[in-house]
């Protein structure tokens, strides 16, 4: 796997009398990288996160009076909102906005476990 490393310390090299060039004097493991990568990895790589990123889920509250669709990347596409629901008040509205974008993450956020469960076996 491809390691990404950054330059911790940068010095002149004074023993032949700092001609001005930088010599690396040491580097390590950038850890996020290395984690991200990994991640990739074992998910299918980063086509398969693409296509997650890419998928709608709806999410539906006050008894499908209102309804709004994520996507992967938690961006709202869709939202509707039935006339009768907003006959029942701001609290009603308020509450079924509420509900039904939480229930639309949920399933996103177990869909995307279930997906990345299913790629581990």
């Amino acid at each position: 796997m491809l390691r990404r490393s950054v330059a911790v310390a940068i010095q002149c090299n004074a023993r032949i009398g700092c001609s001005g060039t930088p010599v690396i004097t040491q580097q390590r493991n950038m850890g996020l990288f290395d984690n991200v990568n990994d991640i990739l990895n074992q998910v299918g790589g980063t086509e398969k996160v693409k296509a997650l990123m890419s998928k709608e889920y709806k999410g539906e509250a006050e008894g499908g009076l209102f309804s709004c669709v994520v996507k992967g990347d938690e961006s709202i596409t869709n939202v509707k909102v039935d006339p009768a629901l907003l006959k029942l008040g701001n609290t009603a509205v308020e509450r079924a906005i509420k509900e039904g974008v939480n229930d639309a993450l949920k399933k996103k956020q177990m869909a995307m476990f279930s997906d990345f469960f299913a790629s581990q076996n």
